[in-house]
């Protein structure tokens, strides 16, 4: 099918008057004031004769102030979507990626060199959605648009003279932004509430307070979208991130809810011969660096993900107090691999992630060659699960339960364990 790329289609949750607000085409401006285009619209999309309906497409916007955790949730959120059968597209943070790329934002500079670097990333970053979901579009598949960050939050880093001037001279309003997006999820940063898990890192500079007013700025500018979800510092981080995912599951994207407890089971290797009686589920291989400086209270990891067909790339950090994990340019991995830890060699993992039909429990197999093990852990669909409900091709290959929840870190420790050092 041919795809007209002059506009976006939005769902067909949104409803007509919405979509007549954010019918708008971008232009230039003239005479005088800086020539930028306006807001593209994602209103319309011409399919081939052949093609008789379009898929559903949902756009969700993860956003919050620093350390909220909003980059971290995004990949595990999109790991859950996926194994649901869903597409699943993550739009980057544009900042990031200008300042990856050498164009951060001028701090030191005019105002007016100022202003047309955040319309050009604004601009940039309504491109990039836009893009992504022409894409989504013409697969013909189902898809979730997963956004870090919604182009609202361009108004809580400028003052209101600053943005009054730039809605202005590029022709666009407010409700043409806040309709983009089917969803609006904020993590509260935890300065607010948890702010002893506050870090700083290369990318984030802000003291607690100013990450605190910061975060209620963004609070304010999504105030007014007809969908918003709010997730405080009132738990722990994993259920911060069970609660993202029961936001989510009202939407009615198909999403089951995350169970507050999971049930770990080691297997034994062999399993992985079962392939006949593996089901359809989402395959990912992970290779991990851990890097130098390491101990065995701090881990500090960098991870390559190779996930259906794509290369995904991740820094992350443990301590006993804190997570942190955040995505990470090709660029900056393999720049990276030059402090990989002097005594522990790459590690690989295997993961197969899938939705039990029986039961409707979420299944993660996480298979570690070197290790000679592998662990299932399973999310219950039901109240009253044992090991009785697993599927009876697995049933055979259980060497015993295993108490606590696994995540990559524990296979961190256990694979710096193999290794003699001090160090480790």
């Amino acid at each position: 099918a041919t795809v007209s790329v002059l506009y976006c289609h939005l769902p067909n949750s949104m409803s007509n008057e919405q979509n007549a607000t954010n019918s708008k085409r971008h232009s230039t401006a003239s005479s005088g004031k800086r020539s930028l285009r306006k807001a593209p619209s994602m209103e319309h999309i011409e399919w081939g004769k052949d093609d008789q309906q379009q898929p559903p497409i949902w756009k969700i916007a993860l956003t919050g102030g620093p350390c909220g955790g909003k980059t971290t949730a995004l990949s595990i959120v999109a790991d859950r979507l996926r194994s649901h059968g869903l597409q699943v597209f993550t739009v980057p943070e544009n900042a990031t990626l200008f300042s990856n790329a050498g164009a951060g934002f001028p701090v030191d500079s005019h105002k007016s060199h100022q202003l047309t670097w955040e319309t050009s990333r604004m601009i940039s970053q309504m491109q990039m959605e836009d893009t992504f979901i022409q894409i989504a579009l013409s697969s013909g598949k189902p898809t979730v648009i997963l956004m870090d960050r919604g182009v609202m939050d361009a108004k809580a880093y400028l003052d209101e003279e600053s943005w009054e001037t730039t809605l202005s001279e590029m022709g666009w309003d407010e409700a043409a932004f806040l309709i983009r997006y089917d969803l609006v999820i904020h993590l509260v940063t935890t300065a607010i509430g948890a702010r002893k898990h506050y870090v700083n890192t290369v990318y984030r500079h802000e003291t607690p307070d100013q990450a605190a007013t910061l975060d209620r700025k963004i609070q304010s500018v999504w105030k007014n979208h007809r969908s918003r979800q709010e997730i405080d510092n009132s738990t722990g981080y994993n259920d911060k991130v069970r609660r993202v995912i029961d936001s989510l599951c009202a939407t009615g994207i198909g999403l089951t809810p995350q169970s507050d407890h999971s049930l770990v089971y080691e297997l034994c290797p062999d399993i992985l011969k079962s392939t006949t009686d593996f089901p359809k589920c989402e395959k990912i291989q992970t290779i991990g660096v851990i890097l130098q400086n390491s101990t065995s209270e701090h881990y500090e990891i960098i991870r390559k993900r190779l996930q259906n067909s794509g290369e995904y790339y991740f820094w992350g950090c443990k301590t006993p107090d804190c997570w942190e994990e955040r995505i990470i340019t090709s660029c900056e991995f393999f720049d990276m691999l030059e402090l990989a830890h002097p005594k522990l060699p790459a590690f690989e993992l295997h993961k197969y992630v899938w939705i039990d039909p029986g039961t409707n429990s979420l299944c993660e197999l996480s298979c570690h060659p070197s290790l000679s093990y592998c662990l299932l852990e399973v999310e219950p669909g039901k109240a009253d699960f044992t090991k009785d409900d697993l599927p009876s091709w697995i049933q055979p290959h259980v060497v015993s339960d295993v108490s606590a929840s696994w995540n990559i870190f524990t296979l961190v420790q256990n694979w710096s364990r193999q290794y003699d050092g001090d160090d480790t």
